[in-house]
């Protein structure tokens, strides 16, 4: 195996990671808005959820930015694998723009996540 092949192996590795983790969070997003029921690896490990003070509130807040973000890490994900296919080149360094992009994600979401769990979930 090639270089090239290698780079290409674990590009798709992250593709599919990139893919997992966009449909998770469409998923979780899912059950928190139709159950009530909040993923535990959304949450800090130091909040009761039984005990939390603005469940309902945290949900409202935290629906469509779950969505959000798990539809644009599907689409980061899917589109470095599906261009491909349909022989469309794409510049050589967009793989790598793709994970930056994700990383950005997830970093900006996390952000907000912590701050809709300190303002909902803590209890004051």
């Amino acid at each position: 195996m090639n270089e090239a092949q290698t780079l290409q192996n674990s590009n798709n590795i992250m593709d599919i990671i990139i893919l997992a983790a966009g449909a998770y969070m469409i998923y979780a997003g899912l059950l928190m808005k139709s159950t009530g029921k909040i993923a535990k690896s959304f949450i800090s490990r130091n909040i009761e959820i039984e005990n939390a003070p603005q469940k309902d509130k945290y949900i409202k807040y935290m629906f469509l930015p779950t969505m959000f973000v798990g539809v644009l890490m599907l689409f980061c994900g899917l589109f470095p694998m599906v261009v491909p296919m349909m022989n469309i080149a794409l510049p050589e360094n967009f793989a790598a723009t793709v994970y930056f992009v994700s990383l950005g994600l997830v970093i900006a979401f996390g952000v907000y996540a912590i701050n809709m769990q300190n303002r909902y979930l803590k209890n004051h």
